[in-house]
């Protein structure tokens, strides 16, 4: 049952919309999302004889030592895919700033001894993203667990049309007291596609879904306006925890 609500939940939710006309949707071609940072990934193994109690200890002393001194605005995440696999992890390192920050904190975890600990695989992919949905209240949002979709728009569909789904589905969800956000993240040479990642900061955030938003009476609409928009698929969930904020 709770497999059931998860896909509702990863399929998003997007009110129904009459057929649209040709102009229209040539208009939103030319509209793109207003980029607040890049986000890139860095995938790791842990070597052996190494674990989650090493990589805390080296984290410790990494951001203890005031490495960024050199480098603008970031945020530092590990997540840890919510299996019984606790042999992988991966950095998701955030940029503020217009600067290439991505080699330099390579740099820095190499001269620190992490490549003792783990093996990675370096992508210098950027995905240039927004936040979709960002929580009101203040609350300690240093754990919490994240849902990463694969997403492709449908054919003559992107952003421009995308939008007003959006819009719909931050004044819904605003509605509910669901400590949640939402983050959209895409790669400028593959325009066709994006990363949808949901944040959730309760560990019953399933029940809470169902109570407050699959039972919801526009829900099921507003999915429906999101798989016209676009498809998600490759749902993976991970315990999430962000190391450093600067």
């Amino acid at each position: 049952m709770k497999f059931f609500f998860k896909t509702l939940i990863i399929f998003f939710i997007f009110s129904c919309s009459d057929s649209k006309d040709k102009s229209f949707l040539q208009a939103n071609l030319l509209v793109n999302p207003e980029y607040k940072f890049s986000d890139q990934f860095l995938h790791c193994n842990f070597n052996k004889g190494f674990n989650v109690l090493n990589l805390e200890s080296f984290l410790s002393g990494f951001i203890e030592d005031k490495f960024t001194e050199d480098i603008d605005s970031f945020d530092l995440s590990v997540l840890f895919a919510d299996s019984t696999n606790v042999n992988e992890f991966i950095f998701k390192l955030r940029n503020y700033s217009s600067n290439n920050i991505y080699e330099t904190f390579i740099e820095k975890l190499s001269n620190k001894g992490f490549d003792e600990i783990a093996s990675c695989k370096f992508n210098e992919e950027q995905l240039r993203g927004y936040l979709v949905l960002e929580l009101d209240k203040k609350i300690d949002n240093s754990s919490y667990t994240s849902e990463i979709l694969n997403c492709n728009y449908n054919e003559g569909y992107n952003f421009g049309t995308f939008r007003i789904a959006l819009d719909r589905f931050v004044s819904e969800i605003k509605k509910q007291d669901i400590l949640y956000e939402a983050e959209y993240l895409q790669n400028d040479k593959l325009e066709s596609s994006f990363i949808w990642i949901n944040k959730y900061y309760e560990d019953n955030y399933l029940d809470t879904l169902t109570d407050k938003w699959i039972t919801n009476n526009n829900a099921s609409g507003i999915k429906e306006e999101f798989s016209e928009n676009a498809i998600c698929e490759g749902s993976k969930i991970y315990n999430s925890f962000l190391i450093s904020k600067i």
